[in-house]
């Protein structure tokens, strides 16, 4: 006759919870980083008018007497032209034709800054992705190494 035992530790459980656990962390991960994509998209499609350089000089000294800026980085800067598209993309919506918006994309990092009242507006947080180019393939996705299946319980005689 055989007979099973079966101890009462529950160490597949544990092990459930750590799959589960990863598997959240994973999902959480992929969303978060499409909504910064999607956001950083939406800014670059977004019309502008490129300043010159007197224009840049300006406004980054003006920027930096009210907010502390990056470095050694030179932003991209833009003057708005129709708020209405930032609106209808929910970027900025208190942008005001004339505005400037400074982008530090390696600092994920918009300002929005309004030269008529000489305040910074918004600081937004955006992660701006450029396109892939056609001759290269794009990365494939990391993959999860699947986790071992847990062990039988022992057969005892």
């Amino acid at each position: 006759m055989v007979r099973f035992s079966h101890t009462n530790n529950d160490k597949g459980g544990g092990l459930v919870m750590k799959i589960l656990a990863v598997i959240a962390l994973i999902v959480y991960s992929l969303f978060s980083t499409a909504g910064n994509i999607y956001l950083g998209l939406r800014l670059m499609s977004v019309p502008q008018i490129i300043p010159t350089q007197d224009i840049m000089a300006e406004t980054l000294a003006a920027v930096g007497n009210l907010v502390e800026l990056p470095q050694g980085v030179v932003p991209t800067i833009a003057t708005v032209e129709d708020p209405e598209i930032l609106k209808k993309q929910g970027l900025f919506p208190t942008a005001l034709k004339g505005d400037m918006i400074l982008v530090y994309p390696e600092e994920k990092k918009a300002i929005l800054y309004r030269p008529s009242t000489n305040k910074v507006v918004e600081i937004s947080v955006v992660s701006l992705v450029q396109e892939p180019q056609a001759e290269t393939s794009p990365a494939p996705a990391p993959t999860p190494e699947p986790m071992p299946a847990p062990a039988a319980p022992p057969i005892s005689p």
